[in-house]
């Protein structure tokens, strides 16, 4: 085969594997905006409705935090991972939404099973809230998440009322918007 083949075959395959990424990278892109989208939500993860299950797991300073502390207020339950990029960029959003509703909605970060990345990561983004250390992801097992970041609004008596793939404040903001506005009062009350 001469030279000009060898370079229009090689440039062909360079075309192709090149193709085969952005293919990669939009069919992700999809997959995520449709795990944000009503019909994936019911699909994945713990039914909507459903009393969400109990936990108690370590926080960034080491206190043992359990979910009853929460009921009779809304909480915000997030799924993340220290290392996981989109994950890392909501964190400055979490932590806004935070400071925003820190009297009337409770926020919890359940993150990965090493407490040490767990406390860089709380400090790194300032995070006030819980950061929990789960053990061999058994609280995400017994929660059903499959990706993250993924969030779960449960209102003041522990039902699950929204869920779903979050990466914007936005985002948390209207999965809130599940919770009547009596809900959210009740939880500025306490």
């Amino acid at each position: 085969m001469s030279a000009p083949w060898q370079v229009a075959v090689v440039a062909l395959w360079a075309v192709v594997l090149l193709e085969t990424g952005l293919l990669l990278i939009l069919y992700r892109q999809v997959g995520l905006v449709y795990l944000g989208q009503r019909g994936a939500r019911v699909r994945d993860g713990l039914p909507i409705g459903d009393a969400a299950p109990p936990w108690e797991a370590p926080d960034q300073t080491g206190r043992a935090v359990r979910s009853d502390a929460f009921l009779g207020r809304p909480l915000v339950l997030a799924f993340a991972d220290p290392g996981c990029g989109p994950c890392q960029k909501l964190f400055p959003e979490l932590r806004a939404f935070y400071l925003n509703h820190r009297t009337d909605v409770g926020v919890v970060c359940i993150a990965s099973s090493s407490e040490f990345e767990n406390r860089k990561m709380a400090k790194d983004y300032e995070l006030e809230f819980p950061v929990l250390t789960q053990h061999a992801t058994t609280i995400g097992d017994t929660y059903a998440v499959v990706a993250t970041p993924f969030l779960y609004v449960i209102d003041h008596e522990g039902v699950i009322r929204e869920k779903g793939i979050v990466n914007f404040q936005s985002q948390i903001e209207e999965k809130l918007t599940a919770l009547t506005y009596e809900e959210v009062a009740e939880g500025a009350q306490l």
